[in-house]
Order: structure tokens, then sequence, then C-alpha cells
């Protein structure tokens, strides 16, 4: 996950080696296979769409979202946010004794609907759209779309052998979400006005 981030979000994939432990949250929604395939392989590419449902309105759960300063309070491995020219954010991970370190650039902003984002590391393209859909006042279905490109070996390996652990790594990191969003308090909240950064 990681989508979707310092502002903008998509949910980077860290090294599949080392997958957080994060409390699994009620209520998980996943595309149904015959919707959408859970994992879809195209040469050295996987994509794959996955939902869930937080019990936030969406003004709420795209303003915690929208926040870098949130990061570290959800996103397990990140160590650190650099802003970079262009708008563009380096994210350093660390799992174990490996560091792990993305560069974001925002390719599309139209929130409170919607937002894109591209992660580049040494050895893959990750690319996530993130849509945010009202359910009712009180409920947000948060539906993320990754497709990631591989250049290294091992990721390749890795995503011709286990194409499914990518997808249970970016629902483990939008539990974690989840689970950070619905423990905030409203106090202090005011209704933001999403405007282009």
């Amino acid at each position: 996950m990681p989508h979707l981030l310092p502002r903008h979000h998509a949910l980077p994939l860290p090294d599949l080696r080392f997958l957080p432990p994060c409390v699994v949250a009620p209520r998980l929604v996943v595309s149904s296979p015959r919707a959408r395939p859970a994992a879809r392989r195209e040469g050295v590419a996987v994509k794959y769409t996955v939902s869930l449902d937080i019990d936030l309105p969406r003004e709420r759960v795209v303003a915690l979202f929208d926040d870098h300063q949130n990061y570290k309070r959800w996103m397990t491995g990140l160590r650190s946010i650099e802003r970079l020219p262009d708008g563009k954010h380096k994210l350093t991970f660390l799992f174990g004794r490996r560091e792990m370190v993305l560069v974001e650039t925002i390719a599309r902003r139209e929130l409170p609907e919607l937002v894109e984002a591209v992660y580049q590391g040494p050895d893959n393209r990750n690319g996530t759209v993130h849509r945010f859909a009202v359910i009712d006042a009180g409920r947000t279905r948060w539906e993320q779309t990754t497709e990631f490109q591989f250049d290294g070996l091992f990721m390749k390996l890795q995503s011709a052998v286990l194409p499914g652990m990518f997808r249970k790594q970016t629902l483990t990191y939008m539990k974690c979400f989840k689970d950070f969003a619905e423990s905030q308090s409203d106090e202090g909240f005011e209704r933001t006005q999403f405007e282009a950064r």
C-alpha cells in the first residue's frame, strides 16, 4: 500500500516477505471474482480491485486518508516522508533490516471521489486508483484498483508464483486504515474543501 501517499494515496507494496500484522476489521467487502479477477497477470503485471466499507461519512474518511501526517499511524513499516520537487514525495519503509524507497507521483486528484497515484521503486512500478463512494450518511465504500509492473527478477518470480500475495498485502493496509479511521474522534473535525495540491 502502502495508492493511492503523502497527501495521496496509493498503498505502496512492501517486500512481501515481511507482511505486517494488523487487527482484522469486520465487515470487509471483497470484489466478487466473477465481477473482477482477484489477481490478473499480463506479462510481468499484476492487476486487481478490492474494496471495503468504513463506518464513517465520506468527508471524514477522505480527510483522514488525505492527511500525510496520519500515514505512520496506519501504514506499517513507513519510517519517513520527504517532499520532493514537482509535488512528488519519497516514502522510506523499513521491514526488518531491509529498507525500501518509493517515489510517489499524483497522476489525478478529484477528491472526495477519486485520487490516482504512481509509485516507482527500484524494481517495480505501482499504479493505484482509490475511489470513495457514499453508502449512506455514516458509511463509505473505499475501492482500490492496483496494477504492478516489475523489472527485477525476484519480483517477477514472486508475481508469477504468488500473485494473490499482492492482493493480500493491499487488504492488510486497507484494514489498518479502517481500524485507524474508525478509532478517531470527530472532535475538532471540519469538513474539508479538497483542492488540487
